[in-house]
């Protein structure tokens, strides 16, 4: 929030009200923000309140605080970096498993491959070394091979 000692509660379908508050909690006043036009007549208002702008240096201050406060938060509870972590860990295990299967699968397609094609060149080299018997009987010949 822009303003120093403003905190916003958001309710979803409610009109807005800046309710002010003294030091000791008791409500002063209902100031009805949905009657303004601009943000200008809203910061006019703030104003005349008597509420003060942060600074820049107090809006860093604050935004760095959020974030550690965050940080510390997920640290405590073991939240979201810890259970990613755990997820991308599974997730890995998992590839380098189905990727050791896939490899082992493929390596044996192309084992499969190379002893077919050693087949199949011992098998074309032993049909071009044939032994071809001709054997003749008066005038008719026959081929027979081995």
């Amino acid at each position: 929030m822009e303003y120093d000692g403003v905190a916003i509660d958001w309710i979803r379908g409610k009109r807005a009200v800046l309710t002010i508050y003294d030091e000791d909690g008791n409500q002063i006043k209902d100031v009805p923000l949905y009657e303004l036009k601009t943000r200008k007549d809203m910061h006019q208002l703030m104003i005349d309140e008597g509420f003060h702008k942060k600074t820049q240096q107090q809006k860093v201050e604050e935004i760095q605080v959020e974030r550690r406060e965050i940080q510390l938060e997920q640290i405590s509870d073991g939240g979201p970096s810890s259970f990613y972590n755990t997820i991308t860990g599974l997730y890995v295990m998992v590839f380098v498993v189905l990727a050791g299967k896939l490899r082992k699968k493929f390596k044996e397609k192309i084992m499969y491959a190379k002893e077919m094609s050693r087949r199949r060149r011992y098998y074309d080299s032993a049909q071009s070394y044939d032994v071809v018997v001709l054997i003749s009987h008066g005038n008719k010949a026959y081929v027979e091979s081995e």
